[in-house]
């Protein structure tokens, strides 16, 4: 949504939403689907194919606000990247500090 917004969220309609939602439930099924095929994923993997996804997904859901067509989408999956990439060392740290030490890969 920042990417379309520009990073002004002050201009965030119902529209913007919606769009943003489709491209998350499309990235969230193409991964469940990737997930299904390959098994376990490690967390490099998981934060380019979230990013990967994401940037298809955006892609294939919407036209660009701005830059050539291909430009938002990969903004937009390079946020997603980032954001897995937090998400996966909140983990692993929260996983390290745990008495119950599950292994992560």
């Amino acid at each position: 949504m920042l990417a379309m917004t520009q990073g002004d969220l002050s201009v965030v309609t119902w529209k913007h939403v919606t769009v943003a939602y489709t491209v998350g439930i499309r990235t969230a099924i193409f991964y469940s689907f990737c997930v299904l095929l390959l098994g376990t994923i490690k967390p490099a993997q998981s934060i380019v194919l979230t990013g990967f996804l994401t940037f298809i997904a955006d892609l294939a859901t919407h036209p660009t606000h701005f830059g050539p067509f291909w430009l938002e989408a990969l903004v937009t999956g390079l946020g997603a990247s980032a954001m897995c990439f937090a998400v996966e060392k909140i983990r692993i740290k929260l996983n390290r500090n745990s008495r119950y030490k599950h292994e992560i890969e």
